[in-house]
């Protein structure tokens, strides 16, 4: 409420000077009004732009236009100067303090008063590599000035003018990496040019791969759809089928566990009776061995010395020594034998025991198989309610998930 709406109170006031009118109150009102918006108009005048003389009052400055300058890494020296909260009357000629500061590597003109001649200003910041120009007022004719900044990895132009024209500009900028244009004049045709000559480049939209990636989303969500539906099919007909037969299903079930059960206690003997025929086998098996070589061994000195006695026929000795050794050797032959004999039988034992083993372990693993159908069905057949009312949740979202594919698609 201004002063001359005040509610009436009287049409007198008093002072140390007498009485003063209602009318002279207005009067002292309106020069009052009159003093602050004066006031208001002298802070709103535009800061000039001043030539700095150094680093530090290049700083100053954009500082007191409500810019931030500060390192992009503590450990480095690059520099991010920020105007996206600067005064309203932050102007182009102030960008020509970025000149005097070394390393800019990222400037924020988001939603500023900058124009396409500012852009003549940031061309000249050659160490520039990120630069937001989001919901500004520049245009396809500003984006000339931007071709000189060789080191541009990311640019933002959302909210701005620029259209197809101005995109083939970034044809020149080897190391832009990243490019923002929604909400522009772009259009699908111009982007997808731009795609072909700089392949490094996404940008952002992309209708063509967003209208892709939509119709791969669509794709899977109408799938989760189908397998939902079907779940949800299935187990509404176990509540139907099953559900009121779940007793009878539970004794099935124990009955199936009993006799699991039984045909696991018919695998322990003969897992037994195997275990011991293989250790009975393992060890005919070494003494086979053993003896082979033994028997071996005695042949073949033997021979050594039937060889040394046939060169010297006369020597008693050797001919003795000899005879020995073919004694020695026969005995080796024929205790090898007899242990061949025993590996033969040990071997074909727990041939025969391995064959019982396997058909009371096929037994089980069938009664296994039985049981686990049998419990399958009794769960079923307790969980139906349970499991329809889930599958009902997993539809919705199913059919939530198409939803939002479709509404994608539409984008």
């Amino acid at each position: 409420m201004d002063c001359t709406s005040r509610p009436y109170v009287s049409n007198i006031q008093i002072s140390k000077f007498g009485f003063v009118s209602d009318f002279d109150i207005r009067i002292s009102c309106f020069a009052f009004i009159t003093l602050c918006c004066f006031a208001t108009s002298a802070l709103a005048e535009p800061l000039p732009f001043r030539p700095a003389a150094s680093t530090d009052e290049a700083v100053k400055r954009i500082e007191e236009l409500g810019g931030v300058v500060r390192l992009l890494d503590t450990n480095g020296d690059a520099l991010e100067v920020d105007f996206q909260f600067a005064v309203p009357e932050l102007r182009d000629e102030h960008l020509q303090y970025l000149h005097s500061l070394k390393n800019v590597a990222a400037l924020r003109l988001k939603r500023t008063a900058i124009t396409d001649d500012g852009l003549s200003h940031v061309a000249k910041v050659g160490t520039l590599r990120r630069l937001h120009l989001d919901q500004t007022s520049v245009s396809d004719d500003g984006l000339n000035h931007l071709v000189s900044l060789s080191e541009l990895e990311f640019l933002n132009l959302y909210g701005t003018a620029v259209g197809d024209a101005g995109l083939q500009r970034f044809k020149k900028l080897p190391k832009l990496t990243t490019l923002i244009v929604a909400n522009t004049n772009a259009t699908e045709k111009g982007i997808e040019s731009l795609k072909q000559a700089a392949p490094q480049l996404q940008i952002v939209p992309d209708p063509a791969e967003d209208r892709r990636r939509a119709n791969v989303v669509m794709d899977v969500a109408r799938r989760l759809l189908a397998d939902a539906e079907e779940e949800g099919t299935a187990a509404q007909r176990d509540l139907e089928q099953l559900a009121p037969r779940a007793e009878e299903f539970k004794k099935k079930e124990e009955e199936a566990r009993k006799q699991l059960d039984d045909a696991r206690k018919q695998t322990e003997d003969p897992r037994r009776k195997r275990d011991d025929a293989k250790r009975k086998s393992d060890d005919a098996k070494r003494r086979f061995d053993d003896l082979n070589r033994r028997a071996n061994d005695a042949k073949r000195r033997s021979e050594d010395t039937a060889r040394k006695s046939k060169e010297k026929p006369d020597d008693d000795n050797l001919r003795r020594e000899a005879e020995k050794r073919r004694r020695e050797a026969d005995e080796a032959r024929s205790r090898f034998d007899e242990a061949n004999k025993q590996y033969d039988i040990a071997q074909r034992n727990y041939d025969e025991a391995q064959k019982r083993f396997e058909e009371a372990e096929a037994k089980a693993k069938a009664a296994q198989s039985n049981f686990d159908e049998a419990r399958q069905i009794a769960e079923r057949a307790r969980n139906a309610k349970k499991n329809v009312e889930a599958a009902e949740k997993i539809l919705g979202g199913a059919r939530n998930r198409v939803a939002d594919a479709e509404r994608l698609q539409r984008e």
